[in-house]
């Protein structure tokens, strides 16, 4: 029982620096479409769904894709330093 009480620790840490990391992101859109895929776990078509209801004036529409290579992009990014984000870089 204690090696699951350290494990449920560490996960917790873990979750609490992911969601460090999230609040950390400058732009707005790519803080939103990390929580909803990364926190509130919905699939890409689901934050694409959900970033249009938040933006339906938008021109160009949310797509699956779009949102996952956005949030690719990023990450690619940021391992080579080219965006900074909370303590996590």
């Amino acid at each position: 029982m204690a090696l699951l009480g350290k494990m449920e620790a560490k996960l917790l840490e873990k979750q609490n620096e992911v969601e460090e990391y999230i609040q950390g992101i400058e732009k707005s859109e790519l803080r939103t479409m990390f929580r909803l895929y990364y926190i509130d776990n919905l699939a890409w078509a689901q934050v694409a769904m959900r970033m249009n209801q938040m933006f339906p004036k938008r021109k160009v529409k949310y797509t699956e894709n779009s949102c996952w290579k956005k949030i690719k992009d990023f990450l690619k990014m940021a391992v080579h330093g080219g965006f900074e984000c909370g303590n996590m870089l």
